[in-house]
């Protein structure tokens, strides 16, 4: 695969258009059958032309083997971009689900497929960095095929604005909770965070210097949780990351992770905010990936986040 570029300003996101068209790809964790079909009629109820991109035979865990997966993931950008004659256009590759194994997918392939947009989570993720950044897909943090039957109401409405071509490339959002005071700007990366630790140190992590990081997770335990954050602020690659602002963890922090997790992000002057909509629950919006975002999270103060600079 090709390397990760070092780089001081990141590409330009490309505006949204409207989406007439969804691959739907597995290239990360076996697929569940019946949440696969929901996912389907609700995309098919938009109107839209769906195509499914799968594995023929799946694994204990996996949607199939590295390369079948890999194959999948171009298979789908290539119809993507041969629908629309010269880009990616009113297409939408939209992941099947997370799970594991889309960054085992990448890196011992030589994958070549047309840049795309591509829209997912959690597992998903790991993918986001080295397709923007490398190979100059417009990439989205956004729901999978599988978790779009249980959107709350302002997240269903987000998808359908995203899939109109209105959303903003980041919903501006205030009433955040501050929990370390501060001010950042840079470009925006939403990542689970087991996955974010997962790929450092590996060919496909990104660039974190300057980064503001939206972080979701589900299934960990406090102490877990603490251990990871713990890793990721020690962690040299992470030196200048510019905020963090926490999605859905899987359930409330408790009194002692806030408090922990505060103290390590004052300590290294990163401002961290909490109640973004996005993760495995109910609240997921889209969010474009790279898009250049302002964070104010000053004491005493509501925190925001909004698109652009201050």
């Amino acid at each position: 695969m090709r390397p990760m570029p070092s780089h001081k300003k990141p590409p330009t996101p490309a505006a949204p258009r409207p989406i007439r068209r969804v691959a739907c790809a597995a290239f990360s964790g076996r697929v569940p059958p019946p949440r696969l079909q929901a996912g389907l009629d609700f995309l098919q109820a938009q109107g839209l032309e769906v195509k499914v991109f799968m594995p023929p035979m799946p694994l204990e865990y996996l949607a199939g083997t590295d390369d079948q997966r890999a194959q999948c993931l171009a298979q789908a950008a290539t119809w993507i971009n041969e629908c629309n004659g010269e880009g990616p256009g009113e297409g939408l590759v939209l992941a099947i689900r997370g799970g594991y194994g889309a960054a085992r997918a990448l890196t011992d392939t030589e994958f070549n497929a047309p840049a795309s947009r591509l829209m997912g989570f959690s597992d998903v993720s790991a993918l986001f960095p080295y397709l923007s950044l490398t190979c100059g897909w417009d990439c989205w943090h956004g729901p999978n095929v599988c978790t779009l039957p249980q959107l709350d109401a302002p997240s269903r409405q987000a998808f359908l604005d995203f899939l109109a071509g209105t959303a903003p490339a980041v919903p501006p959002l205030t009433g955040l909770e501050t929990l370390a005071p501060g001010r950042a700007q840079g470009p925006l990366l939403c990542l689970n965070l087991s996955v974010l630790l997962s790929i450092l140190g590996t060919p496909l992590a990104p660039p974190l210097n300057g980064v503001v990081l939206a972080l979701e997770d589900t299934n960990e335990a406090p102490y877990r949780l603490d251990r990871l954050f713990w890793q990721l602020l020690q962690h040299r690659d992470a030196r200048g990351i510019g905020a963090l602002v926490l999605g859905d963890l899987g359930a409330p922090m408790p009194p002692d992770l806030r408090v922990l997790l505060a103290n390590q992000a004052r300590a290294r002057g990163i401002p961290v905010l909490t109640g973004l909509p996005l993760g495995h629950g109910a609240e997921n919006m889209p969010f474009q990936q790279l898009a250049t975002v302002t964070v104010d999270a000053s004491p005493g103060c509501p925190g925001t986040l909004r698109a652009g600079q201050r």
